[in-house]
């Protein structure tokens, strides 16, 4: 009875501080976010260069990516609302990896979904 007693408390104590370590890790983020994230286009600062991390636009179970559909979304409304002059996009060319058959040149695929939406592609 004293053994299950004592496991109890270590598993309450464990589980006491593994919420307080999420809980503190949230409002470190969230403080040092403040500012820097924004809701509305129309809040964000004017740059010269947008970056767009890059992701394939297919996710490897073989279904629509979102995260691409809205990276791209979000770069084309900061791009037509002057908040961007440029946009620089990021990736790796996976269209070789026999291990991956939904792999693709991310670069590219980002580009091509950019200037079907008018933005130029120079």
């Amino acid at each position: 009875m004293e053994k299950l007693k004592k496991f109890f408390w270590w598993s309450f104590l464990f589980c006491c501080v593994f919420v307080a370590v999420v809980v503190i890790n949230y409002g470190i983020v969230s403080l040092n976010a403040a500012g820097r994230t924004f809701n509305d286009v129309a809040d964000v600062p004017e740059y010269e260069y947008g970056l767009i991390l890059a992701t394939s636009p297919i996710t490897p179970g073989g279904a629509r990516n979102l995260y691409f559909d809205m990276r791209i979304k979000s770069a084309v409304e900061l791009y037509y609302a002057g908040k961007v002059a440029r946009l620089i996009v990021s990736g790796g060319d996976y269209t070789q990896d026999i291990n991956n058959r939904y792999g693709c040149d991310e670069p590219r695929m980002i580009s091509d979904s950019l200037v079907s939406r008018g933005v130029p592609v120079d």
